[in-house]
């Protein structure tokens, strides 16, 4: 098992957004499970073909740490509009 790199806090991606976080969209290539989804605490998962929106609230080490878990999975994943 490896372990996370100095700095990675896994506390981001488990507690609960505080309200004045800003609202955050990620738009991953391809469906993400419900089992994978199950970690996201906080956000919520919407499909649509070829792609997985996830929508919530976090600050920017949040958005980091989430970028780079689903990187660590080998999903490609970008922030933005999901009208895109």
């Amino acid at each position: 098992m490896t372990r996370p790199a100095a700095g990675w806090d896994r506390r981001r991606m488990t507690e609960p957004h505080v309200p004045d976080e800003p609202q955050r969209t990620i738009v991953v290539r391809g469906r993400m499970s419900d089992r994978l989804g199950a970690g996201l605490h906080g956000m919520t998962l919407e499909r649509g073909p070829g792609r997985t929106v996830i929508r919530g609230r976090a600050d920017g080490a949040r958005l980091q740490a989430l970028l780079e878990a689903l990187a660590d999975l080998g999903l490609e994943a970008r922030v933005g509009d999901d009208g895109d």
